[in-house]
C-alpha cells in the first residue's frame, strides 16, 4: 500500500482495537486514545449527602453515602467496602484497564513516559477536556476573535 495510506490505516486500526469502548469511555485521534472519566466525581457534603445530581444513576439518594475528605476540602463518594477508594476514581481505572486490555490483545504497546492518567483536565486535539466537558483552548477561541476585530465587511465585494 505505501505510506499514502497509512494514516489512515493507523486510525481504522485503532478504532478496531477499542471500537467496543467507543463512544462512551474512549476515543481515538491517530496513535492517541483519550479514555473519559466518570461524569461526576459523585461529590457530597460532609454528612454523605449528594452536591450535585448530575447523574442519573444511581436513582434519587434515599440515605447518606460513605464519602473521604479530597482536595480543598471537598467529599467525595467512596467504595463501601473500601473506604480508601473513590467511587469516581474507581470507575475510571477500570474503563483505563478495559482500554489497556483490548490493545493488549490485539499486540499493541502503550509508551509508559508519555501517559497521562487521572489528572485533572488534558488538552487533546485543541479542546482543552475535564470532566465537565470539551471547550476549545482559549489561544485558538482568541484567534477568531481578534480575526473578526480587523475584519470590516460594509460591501458584497469586501467579502
Amino acid at each position: 500500500m505505501g505510506p499514502t495510506n497509512s494514516v489512515r490505516i493507523l486510525q481504522g486500526d485503532i478504532f478496531f482495537i477499542i471500537q467496543a469502548e467507543i463512544p462512551n469511555i474512549a476515543a481515538a485521534f491517530m496513535d492517541n486514545v483519550n479514555v473519559r472519566g466518570p461524569l461526576t466525581c459523585y461529590e457530597t457534603n460532609s454528612s454523605g449527602w449528594y452536591v450535585s445530581t448530575a447523574f442519573a444513576d444511581p436513582a434519587p439518594q434515599s440515605a447518606p453515602v460513605p464519602c473521604t475528605i479530597g482536595l480543598n476540602s471537598q467529599h467525595f463518594e467512596v467504595i463501601p467496602k473500601d473506604s480508601g477508594i473513590c467511587w469516581f476514581a474507581w470507575e475510571h481505572l477500570n474503563d483505563i484497564n478495559c482500554v489497556l486490555q483490548h490493545v493488549k490483545e490485539a499486540g499493541g504497546t502503550f509508551s509508559g513516559w508519555k501517559m497521562d492518567i487521572c489528572i485533572l483536565e488534558v488538552v487533546a486535539v485543541g479542546h482543552c477536556c475535564t470532566h465537565e466537558g470539551c471547550y476549545p483552548k482559549d489561544l485558538r477561541v482568541q484567534k477568531i476573535m481578534d480575526w473578526l476585530d480587523w475584519l470590516d465587511c460594509n460591501t458584497l465585494t469586501d467579502v
